[in-house]
């Protein structure tokens, strides 16, 4: 995964284009982070498209938020998939009770894991998109 233009802020929307380029080898793994995403007290959302070419239900992209691996919207996805919208909610995390600070700040993770074995389809991850608020 390769992140794509600088990252703009406008008005309380970050967003950033970001594609796959260079398929890992069987075995592998390839991460793209968004990190110290500063979102307000309540939490916030996530958007992004993707599409995928990979061998089903062996090779998956899965996508994580502050680590937490996000197994809804259909996620992890394989297989042959359009282009496709998908949106994820998250909360501000407490700490240990205290009152929570002003801003928090978040750290999103797309991975793209390979198998051991054969390949299918392109090997091809592609995020396009990616907006947080």
């Amino acid at each position: 995964l390769q992140s794509g233009q600088a990252d703009r802020e406008t008005s309380g929307f970050l967003s950033t284009q970001a594609r796959y380029v260079n398929p890992p080898f069987d075995g592998q793994a390839v991460d793209l982070f968004l990190e110290h995403v500063p979102i307000a007290p309540g939490g916030g959302s996530i958007s992004f498209w993707y599409r995928v070419s990979t061998e089903e239900g062996r090779d998956r992209l899965k996508f994580y938020v502050d680590g937490a691996e996000q197994p809804k919207n259909g996620f992890p996805v394989s297989g042959e998939i359009p282009w496709t919208f998908v949106s994820f909610d998250f909360v501000a995390p407490h700490s240990h009770g205290e009152e929570m600070m002003p801003k928090v700040f978040h750290r999103f993770r797309w991975r793209y894991e390979k198998d051991d074995s054969r390949s299918e389809g392109t090997d091809v991850v592609s995020l396009d998109k990616i907006v947080v608020s």
